[in-house]
Protein backbone atom coordinates (compact mmCIF):
# COMPACT_ATOMS: atom_id res chain seq x y z
CA UNK A 1 0.00 0.00 0.00
CA UNK A 2 2.90 2.62 0.91
CA UNK A 3 4.59 1.82 -2.02
CA UNK A 4 1.52 2.15 -4.31
CA UNK A 5 0.44 5.51 -3.03
CA UNK A 6 4.15 6.96 -2.93
CA UNK A 7 4.96 6.23 -6.47
CA UNK A 8 1.24 7.14 -7.26
CA UNK A 9 1.85 10.72 -5.96
CA UNK A 10 4.75 11.13 -8.11
CA UNK A 11 2.67 10.61 -10.93
CA UNK A 12 -0.30 12.29 -10.75
CA UNK A 13 1.11 16.10 -12.29
CA UNK A 14 1.27 15.42 -15.90
CA UNK A 15 4.42 13.13 -15.69
CA UNK A 16 5.90 10.55 -13.52
CA UNK A 17 8.63 12.57 -11.50
CA UNK A 18 11.59 10.13 -10.57
CA UNK A 19 12.10 9.46 -6.56
CA UNK A 20 15.60 7.70 -7.35
CA UNK A 21 17.32 10.67 -9.93
CA UNK A 22 20.59 10.52 -7.91
CA UNK A 23 23.15 7.65 -8.71
CA UNK A 24 24.41 8.59 -5.23
CA UNK A 25 21.00 7.03 -3.60
CA UNK A 26 21.18 3.83 -5.47
CA UNK A 27 24.90 3.29 -4.16
CA UNK A 28 23.62 3.87 -1.04
CA UNK A 29 20.80 1.42 -1.16
CA UNK A 30 22.62 -1.22 -2.51
CA UNK A 31 25.53 -0.91 0.50
CA UNK A 32 22.73 -1.43 2.83
CA UNK A 33 21.05 -4.16 1.08
CA UNK A 34 24.41 -6.26 0.84
CA UNK A 35 25.37 -5.28 4.47
CA UNK A 36 21.95 -6.97 5.22
CA UNK A 37 23.45 -10.44 5.04
CA UNK A 38 25.57 -9.86 7.65
CA UNK A 39 22.41 -9.31 9.97
CA UNK A 40 20.87 -13.01 8.81
CA UNK A 41 18.78 -11.51 5.33
CA UNK A 42 18.97 -12.11 2.37
CA UNK A 43 19.78 -9.61 -0.24
CA UNK A 44 17.95 -11.43 -3.19
CA UNK A 45 14.90 -10.67 -1.17
CA UNK A 46 15.75 -6.08 -2.16
CA UNK A 47 15.95 -7.41 -5.58
CA UNK A 48 19.95 -7.04 -5.33
CA UNK A 49 20.85 -8.69 -9.06
CA UNK A 50 17.42 -7.37 -11.04
CA UNK A 51 18.97 -3.56 -9.61
CA UNK A 52 22.16 -4.16 -10.48
CA UNK A 53 20.96 -5.45 -13.69
CA UNK A 54 18.96 -2.72 -14.69
CA UNK A 55 21.73 0.15 -13.66
CA UNK A 56 24.28 -2.08 -15.73
CA UNK A 57 22.31 -1.63 -18.70
CA UNK A 58 21.85 2.87 -18.27
CA UNK A 59 18.14 2.89 -19.43
CA UNK A 60 17.07 5.78 -20.54
CA UNK A 61 13.56 4.90 -21.93
CA UNK A 62 11.56 6.50 -19.31
CA UNK A 63 9.19 3.80 -18.79
CA UNK A 64 11.72 1.86 -17.89
CA UNK A 65 13.36 4.01 -15.41
CA UNK A 66 10.09 4.27 -13.46
CA UNK A 67 9.88 0.40 -13.28
CA UNK A 68 13.56 0.98 -11.31
CA UNK A 69 12.11 3.46 -9.47
CA UNK A 70 9.54 1.72 -8.10
CA UNK A 71 12.42 -1.56 -7.81
CA UNK A 72 14.19 0.76 -5.29
CA UNK A 73 11.62 2.10 -3.54
CA UNK A 74 10.07 -1.64 -2.94
CA UNK A 75 13.92 -2.62 -1.64
CA UNK A 76 13.95 0.08 0.74
CA UNK A 77 10.72 -0.40 2.42
CA UNK A 78 10.90 -4.52 2.33
CA UNK A 79 14.54 -3.47 4.14
CA UNK A 80 13.35 -1.02 6.90
CA UNK A 81 10.30 -2.99 7.43
CA UNK A 82 11.81 -6.40 8.20
CA UNK A 83 14.94 -4.28 10.42
CA UNK A 84 12.30 -3.42 12.21
CA UNK A 85 9.99 -6.21 12.26
CA UNK A 86 11.83 -9.21 10.94
CA UNK A 87 10.31 -11.61 8.04
CA UNK A 88 8.15 -13.46 9.76
CA UNK A 89 4.42 -12.83 10.54
CA UNK A 90 3.51 -13.82 13.92
CA UNK A 91 -0.06 -13.76 12.80
CA UNK A 92 0.96 -17.29 10.85
CA UNK A 93 2.42 -18.64 13.69
CA UNK A 94 0.23 -17.73 16.19
CA UNK A 95 -3.35 -16.93 15.31
CA UNK A 96 -4.22 -15.84 19.02
CA UNK A 97 -1.20 -12.85 18.07
CA UNK A 98 -2.84 -9.63 19.32
CA UNK A 99 0.33 -7.43 19.55
CA UNK A 100 0.75 -5.05 17.02
CA UNK A 101 3.26 -2.09 16.43
CA UNK A 102 3.16 0.90 14.29
CA UNK A 103 5.93 1.27 11.04
CA UNK A 104 6.23 4.15 10.65
CA UNK A 105 3.80 6.54 13.09
CA UNK A 106 4.23 9.82 11.24
CA UNK A 107 3.00 10.63 7.56
CA UNK A 108 4.93 7.31 5.63
CA UNK A 109 4.80 8.98 2.28
CA UNK A 110 6.49 12.44 3.34
CA UNK A 111 9.36 10.37 5.56
CA UNK A 112 10.25 8.56 2.27
CA UNK A 113 10.29 11.25 0.58
CA UNK A 114 12.11 13.32 2.75
CA UNK A 115 14.94 10.27 2.75
CA UNK A 116 15.22 10.34 -0.91
CA UNK A 117 16.53 14.18 -0.83
CA UNK A 118 19.87 13.69 0.05
CA UNK A 119 22.35 10.14 0.94
CA UNK A 120 22.32 12.00 4.57
CA UNK A 121 18.70 11.67 5.02
CA UNK A 122 18.79 8.30 3.32
CA UNK A 123 21.44 7.07 5.78
CA UNK A 124 19.61 8.28 8.53
CA UNK A 125 16.31 6.47 7.63
CA UNK A 126 18.51 3.19 7.31
CA UNK A 127 20.23 4.12 10.26
CA UNK A 128 16.89 4.68 12.20
CA UNK A 129 15.45 1.11 11.55
CA UNK A 130 18.99 -1.08 11.40
CA UNK A 131 19.45 -0.46 15.24
CA UNK A 132 19.06 -4.00 17.36
CA UNK A 133 19.75 -4.81 21.14
CA UNK A 134 22.38 -6.49 22.75
CA UNK A 135 20.21 -9.92 22.19
CA UNK A 136 19.86 -9.29 18.22
CA UNK A 137 23.75 -8.35 18.11
CA UNK A 138 25.27 -11.58 19.74
CA UNK A 139 22.80 -13.42 17.29
CA UNK A 140 24.40 -11.56 14.11
CA UNK A 141 28.11 -11.94 15.75
CA UNK A 142 27.07 -16.12 16.45
CA UNK A 143 25.87 -15.94 12.61
CA UNK A 144 29.35 -14.81 11.50
CA UNK A 145 31.02 -17.33 13.36
CA UNK A 146 29.30 -19.72 12.06
CA UNK A 147 29.46 -19.26 8.94
CA UNK A 148 32.77 -18.69 9.10
CA UNK A 149 32.89 -22.44 10.51
CA UNK A 150 31.15 -23.37 7.00
CA UNK A 151 33.48 -21.67 5.16
CA UNK A 152 36.45 -23.88 6.43
CA UNK A 153 34.37 -26.80 5.83
CA UNK A 154 32.11 -27.36 8.78
CA UNK A 155 31.92 -30.60 10.59
CA UNK A 156 30.48 -34.19 10.13
CA UNK A 157 27.74 -35.08 12.36
CA UNK A 158 29.02 -37.85 14.59
CA UNK A 159 27.62 -41.93 14.55
CA UNK A 160 26.42 -42.92 17.72
CA UNK A 161 27.43 -45.60 20.07
CA UNK A 162 28.31 -46.43 23.41
CA UNK A 163 29.06 -43.98 25.38
CA UNK A 164 32.87 -42.68 25.58
CA UNK A 165 34.53 -41.82 28.77
CA UNK A 166 37.60 -40.53 29.60
CA UNK A 167 40.79 -42.64 28.91
CA UNK A 168 38.77 -44.68 26.31
CA UNK A 169 39.72 -45.46 22.57
CA UNK A 170 36.92 -44.76 20.01
CA UNK A 171 37.10 -44.50 16.29
CA UNK A 172 34.46 -41.37 16.36
CA UNK A 173 36.75 -39.61 18.56
CA UNK A 174 38.64 -37.44 15.24
CA UNK A 175 35.23 -36.39 14.57
CA UNK A 176 34.39 -34.87 18.19
CA UNK A 177 37.74 -33.60 18.10
CA UNK A 178 36.93 -32.29 14.61
CA UNK A 179 33.92 -30.68 15.96
CA UNK A 180 35.04 -29.61 19.28
CA UNK A 181 38.20 -27.95 17.12
CA UNK A 182 35.78 -25.89 14.85
CA UNK A 183 33.65 -24.17 17.52
CA UNK A 184 36.71 -22.98 19.34
CA UNK A 185 36.34 -25.72 22.25
CA UNK A 186 39.52 -27.57 21.66
CA UNK A 187 42.81 -26.34 21.86
CA UNK A 188 44.64 -26.36 18.32
CA UNK A 189 47.52 -28.15 20.31
CA UNK A 190 45.92 -31.48 21.30
CA UNK A 191 47.83 -34.86 20.71
CA UNK A 192 47.51 -35.54 17.03
CA UNK A 193 48.97 -39.08 18.44
CA UNK A 194 46.55 -39.67 20.13
CA UNK A 195 43.91 -39.28 18.26
CA UNK A 196 41.35 -41.93 19.18
CA UNK A 197 41.72 -41.81 22.46
CA UNK A 198 39.19 -39.09 24.88
CA UNK A 199 41.98 -37.64 26.69
CA UNK A 200 42.10 -34.81 29.31
CA UNK A 201 42.00 -32.46 26.57
CA UNK A 202 39.17 -33.14 24.95
CA UNK A 203 37.76 -33.71 28.39
CA UNK A 204 37.76 -30.13 28.65
CA UNK A 205 36.52 -29.06 25.66
CA UNK A 206 33.84 -30.68 25.94
CA UNK A 207 32.86 -29.22 29.20
CA UNK A 208 33.69 -26.08 27.64
CA UNK A 209 31.17 -27.08 25.28
CA UNK A 210 28.58 -28.18 27.60
CA UNK A 211 29.01 -24.50 29.43
CA UNK A 212 28.38 -22.65 26.50
CA UNK A 213 25.05 -24.54 25.68
CA UNK A 214 24.29 -24.34 28.67
CA UNK A 215 24.02 -28.47 29.12
CA UNK A 216 24.58 -30.61 32.19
Amino acid sequence: MLLTIFHWNRAKINAYRRAWKQQSLIDVLIEAIEESYDAGLSPEDYHISEIKERISKQIKIPEQQAQLDIILTDALIRLIYHYAFGKVVPGKLDPDWNFSREFITEDPVAKLQQSLTSTHNLQLLLHEYNQYGPFYQGLVKALAEYRQIQLYGGWQAVPPGQVIKPGMQDPRMPLIKARLLASGDLENSYDNNNVNIYTEGVETGIRRFQQRHQLD
